[in-house]
Parts: C-alpha cells; sequence; structure tokens
C-alpha cells in the first residue's frame, strides 16, 4: 500500500489535521468500513475516553461512530486506526497519529489519495511495503 504523510500546520505551528478530518475526507469509505483502534491517545471528554476504550479493548467500531466521536475531541494524539470493508480480514486502509506531529494514510485507494494530496499541502509519500522490509 502506498503512504502518504501529512504535516500541515495552522498559523500557531499546531498540526492543522485531526482524525476527524481524514474520516471526513474519506466519506462513505469511512463511514461504511469497521475500525480497529490501537495506541489511542485523546484528549477532551467523554468521547476521548471512549476511544481510549475501545483502542485498549480493540473492539471493532463502525465507520459512522469513529467518526462522530472523533468530531467531538480536542484533540487525537497518537492513533492506529486500521478501516476493513464488510467482511474483510485485510484493512483496505490505516490512519496513524504520531506524537501530534503528523498524520500517515495507508492505502492503494488513489480517490482517498487523491483527495488527500488536492486537500494538503504539506505531505510526503512512500511505498509502505517497501518502507515495512527496510524496517523489519
Amino acid at each position: 500500500m502506498k503512504v502518504i504523510q501529512i504535516a500541515d500546520g495552522d498559523s500557531r505551528g499546531a498540526l492543522a489535521v485531526d482524525l476527524k478530518d481524514v474520516l471526513e475526507l474519506m466519506g462513505a469509505k469511512a463511514t461504511a468500513s469497521r475500525w480497529r483502534l490501537s495506541n489511542m491517545d485523546a484528549t477532551g471528554n467523554a468521547e476521548a475516553a471512549e476511544l481510549d476504550r475501545l483502542s485498549d479493548e480493540r473492539e471493532m467500531v463502525d465507520g459512522g461512530t469513529l467518526l462522530q466521536l472523533a468530531r467531538n475531541v480536542w484533540q487525537v494524539i497518537d492513533c492506529e486506526c486500521e478501516g476493513f470493508y464488510h467482511d474483510q480480514t485485510t484493512p483496505w486502509c490505516i490512519i496513524s497519529a504520531i506524537d501530534s506531529t503528523y498524520y500517515e494514510v495507508e492505502t492503494d485507494d488513489a480517490e482517498v489519495l487523491n483527495a488527500i494530496r488536492a486537500k494538503y499541502q504539506c505531505t510526503s509519500e512512500r511505498d509502505g511495503d517497501e518502507y515495512r522490509a527496510a524496517t523489519s
């Protein structure tokens, strides 16, 4: 799969993308998927606590619920979200937040990759399979 890294900043120098932004950009593909969360560190309120719980328990969550939770947290600092279509066992997409510094989206979905390229300016890309092979 291809990996696109997003590191756009706002006028204060903070990361200008969050989980909700990536999910919203994916649209129906995100909401039609089931998601498995891991390594979640979100700040905010009850929704942040629920994201942390889902991650800790590795419980699958539907895309609509994930989007609603993501819209109501202050910030996702770290996470890995694997998106699965229906009864598939291999994720079609992996969204990672890395220490409030950047996001990575790993997918072979050209429509998603093109939407990210169109929306964000500070991006870089690599082949995820080659990267994993070189670092393992």
